[in-house]
């Protein structure tokens, strides 16, 4: 019975341990997701920390930023507007990738780990969707948030690849002189 056991161990670590077929064909085991634009939301946060200390040091939470003055608020418009194109530029490509994905693990053809990686890669996307929105009703109260989403996403599907070129990196300084 203790032989039995054993071996049933061994067996059991070594299954566990033996990648799996696809992998050794060089399939991932997860979807091989493209990151978040951590630069474009580097860029907007380090700018919106930079006005904080110039314009909103008594205020709590963000409501300093609807009083911006005009010239740093469209800097930060602007550098939010590239975050949301970033975001929708990914939420392009998930979308496909998710609606064909879904085609094979319903056929059983891909496993459930990685149908849960795409939907995870959703769900980040999504939340860094709402952070946008979040960020675009703080400085502008008045405004429809998703107003920012749907223009950053008919700017990707106009301009596709070559957004960056009709929405490059902005010079460093804020001031409006």
């Amino acid at each position: 019975a203790v032989s039995l056991v054993l071996s049933s161990a061994v067996s059991f670590w070594l299954a566990t341990r033996q990648p799996d077929p696809l992998e050794e064909l060089g399939v991932s085991p997860t979807y091989p997701r493209k990151p978040l634009p951590e630069d474009k939301i580097q860029a907007y946060l380090q700018l919106k920390d930079k006005l904080l200390g110039e314009f909103g040091k008594e205020n709590v939470g963000d409501d300093w930023l609807c009083q911006l003055p005009a010239h740093a608020k469209d800097m930060l418009k602007y550098r939010l507007m590239q975050r949301a194109i970033g975001a929708m530029s990914l939420l392009q490509k998930i979308d496909a990738d998710a609606r064909g994905y879904w085609k094979l693990f319903s056929k059983g053809i891909i496993t459930s780990k990685f149908w849960n990686s795409v939907l995870a890669a959703e769900r980040e996307l999504s939340q860094e969707i709402e952070a946008v929105k979040h960020e675009a009703y703080s400085m502008e109260p008045n405004h429809d948030p998703q107003g920012i989403i749907s223009e950053a996403m008919q700017l990707v599907v106009r301009y596709g690849d070559k957004i960056w070129e009709k929405f490059p990196e902005p010079p460093d300084k804020i001031g409006g002189n």
